[in-house]
């Protein structure tokens, strides 16, 4: 993890087992920063996570509450930190912390510092990742696979959706089209090195949802298509020069069948092939993605088309086409059999792999040309023998990118012929991206006809009607801001990035917050409790007490209000009647304004029930019924409890 200079601090760390000692000291130029602070943040941070962060496991975990913290003097700009790891669990990690100066007096004493454990989604989570199968509303979204040769790790990455650069636009996608390179390589027979960098979602079709400074070409909600790494996710930043305007007579899925796989074929015969009319062409696997649209250039061109394809149904659906010389790409007899029907040929367009390489540039008429598609033999640095030249024949690669010199122009131009009907879209098989995994399944068996294309306008879910936010975020929607913020902070790849978090007054921070708040929320300035107590009292072994005196009677009425509850017992664990560490934030907020001692979210943890948090607020109002009692050694081994009981009842909550 890459810190800031006042964090990195450590200047001598010892360990043995469960406890750790540490000498920590601000750099130096930076040690003045210390006498702004009554506690240095970046000191405080590192003193008290020396033991934290990573378990032994893998299982990642990050700071959740601080309880009975004691500060006595303000921080040095030097100082020790003794941390002991405390009670254990899978889901929590408790330590004890001592932090003092060189000379050996105490600053700060910690009773019990909280870890609490974040989930590695991208290690973790299959697709769908959300609940009811719906996918995440806050940000972006995106393909990753865990590991090269497991498809079951496919998974969702969450990400920030970052603005787009000023040569970029951002894309809403819709659709995208699958590509065979991106299943070789989930299914680990492509090895790429780690500085390739690659991403699922080649191609896509959408609307344009933003433009970055100086992008005149573009607005948002234009109709594209694109080519565009990292695209196979709900929103898609791409180069300005990499778009097109979608036809205006094709459907988004179809739109995605386009881009790859006709500027490929485009590319490969019309400019680096040159072929004409009545040149004879060879097309292998002539029924995937490019091999289509090879056919349908061939046939504008007035070539004369020999293909292969594996399977009879496949070859029969090429017949259907009108192609007379239908092969097998099974094997290598369509070589010989070539060979006896037309003799040679002028032009390759090449997806076999090994040996039938060798056998199709045996194939070539003198200065014929051998267009190499596919990417296993090049990675692979496969040999080839320079005897095949003599007959003045070239070999080029062709491989689709950006750089390609003209490439603008001709993107536009095959949009142009799609536009005129010069050229149609592929056959279109689709899949939602919750059932992605399933379709690099399908595409490596080899069995389809045309292009598979995986669609987000089905797998998101239904777009909710227009709700009114009372005054800030409901409890389901800051859990989703959180868990979104938490699954990234645990990140490697995330660049630095500054978060603003807020449960009220979202209306006056909408603007700031606009393109990564839950789809369909509108904020208004209304009153800020939820409405409405649908939910019953849970079951449990306390057994329902009702609130007694006013003080007692608002405390219930705010957290039914907050947690929709019908009712709550004065005993009742707010924790196991469903409320989250962002519903306690919300309720403190109210709870300003009824006591004047503190009521920040750890107090809460320490008096978890109406009756616990009562007696604290109120101890001194004069309609308690018993003020002593808060004092006494039972009632404090039952606040113990009550922690105890807390930090079990939010396993999963987090």
């Amino acid at each position: 993890m890459q810190y800031g200079p006042h964090w990195n601090n450590i200047r001598r760390f010892f360990r043995n087992g469960n406890e750790a000692v540490a000498e920590l000291s601000l750099p130096e130029g930076l040690a003045r920063d210390s006498a702004d602070y009554g506690v240095h943040p970046a000191l405080m941070d590192r003193a008290t996570s020396l033991l934290g962060g990573q378990s032994e496991d893998s299982r990642a975990y990050l700071p959740f509450a601080y309880k009975n913290l004691q500060i006595l003097r303000p921080f040095s700009a030097n100082l020790y930190t003794i941390v002991q790891e405390g009670e254990q669990s899978e889901e929590a990690r408790t330590f004890t912390c001592r932090i003092t100066d060189l000379e050996g007096s105490v600053l700060m004493e910690i009773e019990e510092y909280v870890m609490s454990k974040v989930r590695n989604q991208s290690l973790s989570d299959p697709l769908p990742l959300e609940r009811n199968g719906t996918l995440p509303a806050v940000g972006n979204y995106r393909l990753g696979l865990a590991v090269p040769g497991e498809l079951n790790s496919l998974h969702i990455l969450s990400e920030y959706r970052l603005p787009p650069e000023p040569d970029e636009v951002e894309i809403r996608v819709v659709a995208n089209g699958l590509n065979f390179k991106e299943v070789l390589y989930a299914l680990g027979v492509l090895k790429l090195p780690d500085s390739y960098g690659f991403s699922f979602g080649l191609e896509c079709a959408g609307t344009v949802t933003r433009v970055g400074a100086g992008v005149t070409d573009w607005l948002p909600g234009d109709e594209v298509m694109a080519i565009a790494g990292a695209s196979l996710g709900k929103y898609a930043r791409v180069p300005a020069s990499s778009v097109v305007r979608k036809p205006s007579r094709i459907s988004f899925a179809e739109a995605a069948t386009l881009p790859i796989a006709f500027m490929t074929a485009y590319y490969a015969l019309i400019i680096r092939g040159q072929l004409s009319l009545g040149e004879k062409v060879l097309i292998h696997t002539a029924t995937g993605g490019v091999g289509l649209a090879a056919v349908q250039i061939a046939q504008w061109v007035g070539a004369e088309i020999y293909a292969t394809a594996g399977t009879e149904e496949k070859r029969d659906y090429l017949r259907s086409l009108g192609i007379s010389h239908v092969y097998s790409s099974r094997d290598l007899a369509f070589a010989d059999q070539i060979r006896e029907s037309a003799g040679t040929v002028d032009v390759i367009l090449n997806s076999l792999t090994g040996e039938a390489v060798e056998q199709g540039l045996s194939l070539l008429a003198p200065h014929g040309r051998f267009l190499e598609m596919g990417v296993k033999d090049i990675m692979e640095n496969s040999t080839l023998g320079m005897r095949i030249f003599e007959k003045g024949i070239s070999v080029s690669a062709i491989s689709m990118d950006s750089g390609l010199p003209g490439y603008k122009r001709l993107f536009r131009e095959l949009a142009r012929h799609v536009e005129e009907g010069t050229f149609i879209p592929l056959p279109v098989i689709p899949y939602r991206f919750a059932d992605t995994e399933e379709a690099f399944r399908y595409m490596a068996s080899a069995k389809h006809i045309g292009k598979i294309v995986i669609t987000q306008e089905h797998a998101a879910a239904p777009k909710p009607e227009m709700a009114q936010l009372q005054g800030g975020m409901t409890n389901a929607e800051g859990m989703e801001v959180l868990e979104h913020i938490l699954s990234k902070v645990m990140s490697v790849e995330l660049s630095p990035v500054q978060w603003l978090l807020s449960t009220t007054d979202l209306n006056t921070r909408y603007s700031l917050l606009e393109a990564n708040t839950p789809e369909g929320i509108k904020p208004v300035n209304n009153k800020s409790l939820p409405t409405g107590r649908k939910r019953k009292r849970m079951a449990s072994s306390t057994e329902y007490a009702p609130p007694l005196t006013q003080t007692q009677r608002k405390l219930a009425e705010l957290f039914m209000d907050y947690l929709e509850l019908e009712a709550i017992g004065l005993h009742d664990n707010f924790f196991e009647a469903g409320a989250s560490s962002l519903d306690l934030i919300q309720i403190n907020a109210q709870l300003n304004a009824l006591s004047v001692k503190d009521t920040s979210i750890v107090k809460m943890y320490s008096y978890p029930t109406i009756h616990l948090l009562d007696a604290y607020l109120f101890a001194d109002r004069e309609d308690q019924t018993d003020k002593s009692e808060v004092l006494k050694d039972s009632e404090d081994r039952k606040r113990k409890a009550s922690r105890l009981k807390t930090l079990e009842s939010i396993k999963g909550r987090r």
